[in-house]
């Protein structure tokens, strides 16, 4: 080739990698509505956007090679851009809540015995789960019953980690926080989809 490397070929390069990196991403994230964090150097990023169709791709972004830095301080820096819009997205989830916890039928509750059943049959689009609270117990999906306990036995299962890998696995959101900003007193309440 005997055209010069000059900056605008270099940025034209640069482009054409990054539209299959974008390819990429958007085929990884398909499913996904989480925001997406940049970080890369500086003259990298805008590149990279005029390349991007992941729509949840936030402003803000890190500008320093990544290479430079220790896992744990891109984390940090990472989680304090990233923090605020989950912060956002949890404070709505709390408002929709308030808001159809009094609807016919309930579809926001607080109740353990309801939550659980209605994790495992995907109905729980969203959970709100307090951090650091614990409910052993079992539940049996055939049946339908639930059994709590105070202690954990050898065959008993944290019943709100159980809520939250059912909401999940059925394609639901879960956001933790401290029990002082729950919308209840109860350790998780639960937004259903019917």
């Amino acid at each position: 080739m005997a055209k010069a490397r000059d900056g605008t070929i270099v940025k034209e390069e640069a482009l054409r990698y990054f539209q299959q990196v974008d390819h990429a991403v958007r085929h990884a994230l398909r499913d996904e509505s989480a925001p997406l964090l940049l970080a890369g150097i500086a003259y990298l990023l805008p590149i990279y956007r005029a390349a991007n169709t992941y729509p949840q791709l936030i402003e803000e972004g890190i500008a320093i090679n990544p290479d430079n830095m220790r896992l744990e301080e891109l984390h940090a820096q990472a989680w304090s851009l990233i923090a605020p819009h989950f912060d956002q997205a949890r404070a709505a989830a709390v408002e929709r809540y308030r808001m159809l916890r009094s609807t016919t039928p309930a579809l926001a509750t607080s109740y353990l015995r309801t939550i659980i059943p209605a994790a495992y049959d995907g109905r729980v689009d969203t959970l709100l789960l307090a951090t650091g609270q614990r409910q052993w117990g079992s539940f049996d999906p055939a049946s339908r019953e639930l059994a709590l306990y105070e202690d954990a036995g050898p065959r008993d299962t944290e019943l709100l980690d159980l809520a939250a890998i059912q909401t999940i696995r059925h394609g639901g959101t879960v956001y933790t926080s401290a029990q002082q900003h729950m919308p209840d007193p109860a350790p998780l309440a639960a937004l259903l989809r019917y």
